[in-house]
C-alpha cells in the first residue's frame, strides 16, 4: 500500500515477478525488524493487515501465496512465537483457498471473517478452531439492520463460535 498502487502490484505479479519479489523482500525484512523491536519491548501480540481477497475469491492465485507470502508469514510467526507472543492477521475477502496455508504459517488470530465475503464462521471454527483464534464474524452490513436483527445475528455468531473458546467478537472494520 505504501510502495506502489495495489492495482500496479497485481499487474506486476504477472509482468514483473522479480520486481514483486524484491518489493516483498524489502517489506518482509522491514516487518521482521519492526516485530523484533516490538517483541523486545514486551508486546503480547503483533497484528498486521494483509487484505488478500474480494467477496468472491483471492486477489491472486494460491500459488502466489506459497511463493511470495507464506515464508514471510512463517518467519514473522516464528519470531513472535519465540517471545511467547501471538500473531493477529487481518485480511478482508474470501481467502478460503489458502486458509489452511495461512494457519500452517503459524498465524494465531484471524479477522474479520465477514460472511458477506464468503467466510463461513461455522466451517472455519470446525476446521481450524483448535489452531486459530477467530476474531470477528460480523458482516459489514450489521449496523444497517434494526436492533432485533442485530441482536439475533450477534446471538447466532456467539452460538456458532463461542463454544470451546478461541473466539473474539468484533466488527469487520477492525
Amino acid at each position: 500500500y505504501f510502495f506502489c498502487d495495489f492495482q500496479e502490484l497485481l499487474i506486476n505479479m504477472v509482468v514483473s515477478p522479480e520486481l514483486v519479489s524484491a518489493l516483498l523482500q524489502m517489506v518482509g525484512e522491514w516487518n521482521l525488524r519492526a516485530a523484533y523491536q516490538m517483541c523486545e519491548a514486551g508486546i503480547d501480540c503483533v497484528g498486521f493487515v494483509e487484505d488478500m481477497g474480494t467477496t468472491q475469491s483471492l486477489l491472486f492465485r494460491p500459488a502466489f501465496y506459497d511463493k511470495y507470502l507464506f515464508s514471510w508469514h512463517r518467519a514473522l510467526c516464528d519470531l513472535v512465537h519465540s517471545y511467547g507472543a501471538h500473531v493477529h492477521m487481518h485480511s478482508h475477502g474470501n481467502i478460503n483457498k489458502i486458509l489452511d496455508r495461512v494457519v500452517d504459517s503459524g498465524i494465531d488470530m484471524l479477522n474479520p471473517l465477514d460472511p458477506t465475503e464468503g467466510m463461513d464462521l461455522r466451517a472455519i471454527k470446525e476446521h481450524f478452531g483448535d489452531r486459530l483464534t477467530l476474531v470477528g464474524g460480523m458482516d459489514k452490513f450489521i449496523f444497517d439492520q434494526d436492533l432485533e436483527e442485530i441482536e439475533a445475528r450477534l446471538q447466532s455468531i456467539i452460538d456458532i463460535a463461542v463454544y470451546d473458546g478461541r473466539f473474539i467478537l468484533m466488527d469487520p472494520s477492525g
